[in-house]
């Protein structure tokens, strides 16, 4: 018997090490996550959906074609901590019909304190720069820069879609254009769609968005067809520059304004958005004529750049992920520590 327990912890040890040298160090718990330092570490996380990762230094992927992390037979459910670090330079070409991202598909993960830089993806349907969709999860402190383009239907530029099992995007920033196939309906600069008990809350948008008959600064879709109150949450969204563009082909009803584009009956609550109203640009559209709920307040470019601007909406200023906010107060607009 004294053998076999000898044999077995072995074996035991022997697997341990052989994941976790994979990896920088750690084992993948909350406690002590997996440490990524290079691009070969970064990948193996898609191996290891439902561990907790931290990332210790830049990492740059230009030249490269990337595979995303996740899809919806084998979601990611972990913990991603960017540790404030940027992933540049990633380009991802995607061929699953649905739900493509950096992160395909979340389900009850975390993904937070991190920077995609320079991204170039493309997908079909539901696209989203960071996470294709969510499905119980939260994306927190991240920034998105890039493009993202859907050759079908919804895309966002942080989140394709949060789905019914709820989510939440807080304290992010999209400079994104996102672009969706000329027939399609859905794309927001955040997210292209809100089905059901989403939160998104407190983020910058800017760049644009190029969509066939839904369209908005900041999220597409308010709900969805087979939720009929959608119990969303669209608060603290400031827009500073950003140009909504209809597709000349499309010959459908047109649902356009600045925060959302369109809204699913009257539940949820959309309050307290932003927009530069001199730097935001309707091309080949006739905005709908909305109150403030969908196409947000305007604001000034001094306005802007202050910070109790953003106080008044419950932006945390400091250097850390519980206060992530640093403005040069009158000078520039706010972004992540």
């Amino acid at each position: 018997m004294k053998t076999l327990n000898l044999q077995l912890t072995f074996w035991a040890c022997l697997c341990s090490f052989s994941l976790s040298a994979q990896f920088a160090a750690g084992d993948g718990t909350s406690e002590s996550p997996f440490q990524i330092q290079n691009k070969e570490q970064l990948a193996e996380v898609a191996n290891n959906l439902s561990a907790h990762f931290i990332l210790m230094n830049d990492i740059d992927l230009t030249g490269e074609t990337w595979n995303q992390i996740g899809s919806f037979d084998q979601p990611f459910s972990g913990v991603f901590d960017g540790n404030g670090h940027k992933i540049s330079g990633a380009t991802i070409s995607s061929s699953a019909s649905y739900w493509s991202g950096f992160f395909g598909y979340m389900s009850q993960g975390t993904i937070k304190n991190l920077h995609l830089k320079d991204l170039s993806l493309t997908g079909n349907a539901v696209v989203g720069g960071l996470v294709g969709q969510i499905d119980n999860g939260i994306v927190k402190n991240c920034i998105v820069e890039g493009t993202v383009t859907s050759f079908d239907n919804t895309a966002g530029g942080i989140v394709g879609c949060i789905y019914n099992g709820g989510g939440s995007i807080i304290n992010c920033i999209a400079n994104v254009a996102v672009t969706t196939a000329p027939a399609s309906l859905t794309a927001g600069a955040i997210v292209g769609q809100c089905n059901d008990n989403g939160i998104v809350q407190n983020c910058l948008a800017r760049g644009s968005v190029s969509v066939g008959g839904r369209g908005a600064g900041a999220m597409g879709y308010f709900g969805c067809d087979e939720v009929a109150t959608p119990q969303n949450t669209v608060t603290g969204i400031v827009i500073l520059d950003m140009k909504v563009t209809r597709q000349a082909s499309w010959t459908g009803p047109e649902h356009f304004s600045r925060i959302i584009g369109t809204r699913n009956g009257t539940a949820g609550t959309i309050a307290n958005n932003y927009v530069w109203a001199e730097q935001f640009e309707f091309i080949d559209v006739v905005p709908e004529q909305v109150t403030d709920e969908k196409r947000g307040i305007d604001k000034t470019e001094s306005e802007l750049k202050q910070q109790t601007t953003y106080e008044t909406l419950g932006y945390a200023f400091g250097d850390n992920e519980n206060a992530p906010w640093t403005i040069k107060d009158g000078q520039e607009f706010p972004t992540l520590w």
